[in-house]
This record gives C-alpha cells, structure tokens and sequence, in this order.
C-alpha cells in the first residue's frame, strides 16, 4: 500500500527518486513517515453498492439532484473503489453510486470533479510502478471502466513517490493540473479536459529544475483560488510550505507568495479552498486555516494540532463546512466553517466501507 496511508507522527529520511532521465537528481533527502499501522495484504474489504430497485423506482446514482461527497475505500492491496454520497449524512449513510472497476483503480491519490461530473482520479500502481490519471463519466455506477486514461511516459507522470498524495484541480477551462513528486523538487503539469493516453501535458510549471526556482518541493495538492491563484502544498522542509502563482503560468513562474505550514508535527498534504477565498491546509493530524487567500499574507487563523485522528483527505462545501476523512476512527467528520477546536457536527460512518477506511475526498455535482 501507499505511504498515503500512514501517519506523520516518526519522521526518517527518504532519498530522492528519479522519475525522468531529462531531469537530475539533486541529491536531497526528503521527509517521510514512519508507519503506524502496516496494512493486511489480500486483506478483502466487501463494498456495498446500492442495492437493486424495484420496477419503476429512481436509480439514486442517476437522478439525485444534490452535490455529492467522493471518496474511495481499499478493497484489498492496490485495489480500491470510489465512492460516492450525500454530503448531508449523518451516521451510516449509503453510497449513492459505488464504482468498483476491478483492476483498474489501485492506489488513490487524488480526486476531484469538473462542470460535467466527470470523476477524475490519480491511481498509482505497485504493479510496474506506473502513475495513471483515469476520467469516470459521470455519476458512473458498478464495475465500469474509466472513459479516459492518461499514462504513459510521454505524460511526465512522476510515479509520484510509490504513493504519496496527489491531489489534483480542475481550473475554469476544465483542464486538469497535477502534482508530480521528484525527490525533495518536483513540478505541475497539466492536461486538456479531452486528454487520453499517452499524451504530453499541455502546460507545466517547475519541469525544467525540477521546481527548485518555483519553490515546488515534493508536491502533494493544488488547487485554485477565485482569482486563478494556484496553490501548491509541499511536503520537503521544516517547516512544510506553500506556494502561489498568479496567472498567467508558465514553466518558470515564480511563486508571489511562500507561506509556512505551523503546528507541531504539522505537514501539508491536502488543500481545499472554500466560496470565499479561505485555504485550507490539512496534514495527518493538522488542519491550517488561511483567510481570503493572498489578502492572509500566510497567517493562519485556524491552527488545529496534535488531533485526535489521523486524517487522509479534505474538502469544503457551498456553506463552507470541512470535510475530513479520518482513519481513526474510519468516517469522514464534518467540521463548521470556522472551527475552534476538532468537534465534528456531523460524523459520516458508511458501512460502504465496512472494514476499511475513507480515504481522499471531493464534492462535486
């Protein structure tokens, strides 16, 4: 399994990777974690899917008109599904659709969801070590296939560091940008909504020093603000950071903004942005809060530390709750807009992944 699944807590040394013999290995090491709890190979996790309706009902997949809260769930090692629900649960809420495309989805980075629904996920798999990004049509229901698949070396897809995070955006024009992970550097590329196969990416940011002048270092999420910001969380350093470009991007823009990821143990895998303009910065037992984007000049008005979870993914609503999906205990906890201290108001505990945990989230229509 990924190293997307253990807790920041120990912190050892790990060399860099080379992904691409057109970019060099810097020599740096890069943090990462020592596991708390190693995972059961062949370990079978059944996923629940919406059971069968009677002649004449309305598939809830298909027809709810609500936004949606994805996750995915481990079904067994390198093996996962995606998930989705309502994100007004509370308690064991069902899944509304469950794609179980045995085979196809392994290891899951990175979710998000564009205007036409279309479920876009990064899956790494242990299996020839290969990054791929899959594309699901919409509200897609069962053991289905991804309707585009973009691998390949020609897409300088880094492999993403055997598993890390990688959280990825769709911007207004429904392109899709990525985070690739090289050693401590690393660099964004970025793909047409139509993409498919091994295909070069359309744009990048940080590829040709492999992101040292763009301070990208060991990226893990991205995300745009209102304005067209992109944010880029990085892994490598003490402390962990941020960093921001303004359009228009090219391959060697420079950040106008560097913030700093506070709180003891504190890293930065995970951003979500909220209606207005709030950055949220979640690590495996912090939760960063910076307000207004650029106007916080990087202060944190939310710092919440030393948690008493262990988290793996985030996302915000329209009323701008945060979702957090926590793996101890396994549910996904949803916070208010602006909290003081880790008390969920809501706390989703699906047996669709009975056995398992959620892990990695977006909302989405």
């Amino acid at each position: 399994m990924g190293l997307n699944r253990v807790s920041f807590v120990g912190v050892s040394a790990r060399c860099p990777i080379g992904a691409f013999a057109l970019i060099l290995s810097l020599g740096a090491c890069s943090q990462s974690a020592s596991p708390v709890a190693p995972f059961s190979a062949g370990l079978e996790v059944p996923i629940n899917a919406p059971q069968a309706l009677a002649v004449g009902s309305k598939d809830p997949c298909a027809h709810f008109k609500g936004p949606r809260l994805y996750t995915s769930a481990i079904q067994a090692e390198n093996e996962e599904s995606l998930l989705a629900l309502k994100t007004t649960g509370d308690g064991d809420v069902p899944a509304l659709c469950a794609v179980t495309s045995i085979g196809t989805i392994n290891d899951v980075e990175g979710l998000a969801v564009d205007q036409a629904a279309h479920l876009w996920e990064t899956s790494w798999s242990s299996n020839g070590e290969i990054d791929s990004v899959l594309v699901f049509a919409a509200h897609a229901n069962g053991d289905v296939q991804p309707v585009q698949r973009i691998s390949g070396s020609n897409t300088l897809l880094s492999n993403q560091a055997h598993g890390y995070e990688q959280g990825i955006a769709i911007d207004p024009a429904g392109d899709v940008w990525v985070p690739n992970i090289n050693g401590c550097g690393g660099y964004v590329t970025v793909y047409a909504n139509s993409a498919s196969g091994n295909v070069a990416p359309i744009a990048t940011i940080g590829l040709g020093d492999n992101g040292q002048a763009e301070g990208i270092l060991e990226p893990t999420a991205v995300a745009f603000d209102s304005h067209g910001n992109l944010y880029v969380s990085n892994l490598c350093g003490t402390p962990n950071t941020v960093v921001v470009f303004s359009p228009p991007f090219s391959d060697r823009s420079k950040p106008v903004a560097t913030w700093l990821v506070r709180g003891n143990n504190a890293s930065a895998l995970y951003i979500a942005i909220d209606g207005r303009d709030n950055v949220w910065v979640e690590g495996n037992s912090n939760l960063n809060m910076f307000p207004n984007g650029l106007k916080s000049g990087g202060k944190a008005t939310v710092l919440l530390q030393n948690l008493p979870a262990i988290l793996f993914g985030l996302a915000v609503d329209a009323a701008r709750r945060v979702y957090v999906a926590n793996e101890s205990p396994p549910e996904i906890d949803v916070l208010p807009p602006h909290p003081t201290s880790f008390s969920p108001i809501r706390r989703i505990m699906s047996s669709s992944w009975s056995g398992s945990q959620p892990n990695t989230l977006a909302i989405g229509p």
